[in-house]
């Protein structure tokens, strides 16, 4: 798995992406991380292209310091971000 930071505020990990695959965007439960994952790489990596990343606050992504910076909103828009980068 290739680790990265998008406008060095979200992380994420990514397999080789394989044109033509199916993309797999696993995303962890609450105060949990793109570690939940883990068990699973090897196997789903075999078959889809895979996006994991730690929300906001989570994980080895940016902290925020206000409540009102972690709402379904705020997790929306960094997912669509995200996604609009990777194409």
């Amino acid at each position: 798995m290739e680790e990265h930071y998008f406008q060095d505020r979200i992380y994420y990990k990514t397999n080789t992406f394989v044109e033509g695959r199916k993309t797999l965007v696993l995303i962890h439960g609450i105060v949990g991380s793109s570690s939940a994952w883990k068990a699973y790489e090897e196997s789903l990596s075999a078959h889809f292209n895979l996006v994991m990343f730690d929300l906001r606050g989570h994980g080895a992504s940016k902290r925020y310091s206000s409540p009102s910076d972690f709402t379904i909103d705020k997790f929306v828009e960094d997912i669509d971000e995200l996604l609009t980068h990777l194409s």
